[in-house]
């Protein structure tokens, strides 16, 4: 991603298919920089906000990962601002990594419904390890079975912050045949009701 110092205002910036960010991090001060909209689009595609990767500014190379993005609440594909996080290979980060849920249609196919509290589950890990996301299979779950965070296989060399009690999901019983059933008992009660009011 070609990063550059920002000089010009927001207004000009943007009329340039540019999005205005900041970089920050141990010994440096804050810098106002920016990059090209589709740079952007591509960098935060491939490492999101849990995966490290270098970047040139000025004559420096650092190691960076995003730390938080805004995007447009109408067009979500259009970016607003990024802030970019300066780390050594040394450091610990903390990410919130999304969950890869796997077999959720063999539920979701036998008239079970698989509820998500959480996609992502927060960790810790080694600045130049890449962790994307964390798998989690829910092919053999059965009504009332649920996932927590202490149920995760979590690779060697990540820790977990998050509680392990943190409830991720949960599968219950679709609801669709009750509400046809209640349906049909009241249509068969205002036809009921139709047929004694005729009477009288």
């Amino acid at each position: 991603m070609k990063i550059e110092k920002r000089t010009e205002s927001l207004k000009q910036i943007r009329s340039e298919a540019k999005v205005p960010g900041v970089l920050y991090g141990k010994k440096m001060d804050p810098t106002s920089i920016q990059t090209g909209e589709r740079d952007l689009s591509d960098a935060y595609g491939k490492y999101g906000e849990t995966q490290t990767f270098k970047i040139k500014l000025g004559r420096s190379t650092h190691l960076v990962y995003f730390k938080a993005v805004q995007k447009e609440i109408v067009n979500h594909s259009r970016f607003l601002h990024f802030d970019l996080l300066k780390v050594d290979k040394d450091d610990i980060i903390t990410a919130k990594v999304p969950l890869i849920i796997i077999g959720r249609d063999l539920i979701e196919n036998q008239e079970r419904i698989l509820q998500v509290i959480s996609d992502s589950v927060e960790v810790a890990y080694g600045a130049e390890r890449e962790v994307s996301s964390i798998e989690v299979d829910v092919s053999k779950l059965d009504v009332g079975d649920s996932v927590r965070v202490q149920d995760l296989v979590i690779p060697e060399g990540i820790e977990v912050v998050d509680h392990p009690e943190k409830l991720l999901l949960q599968v219950s019983e679709t609801s669709f045949v009750a509400e046809e059933d209640s349906d049909e008992e009241d249509s068969t009660e205002e036809v009921s009701a139709s047929s004694e009011s005729t009477q009288e």
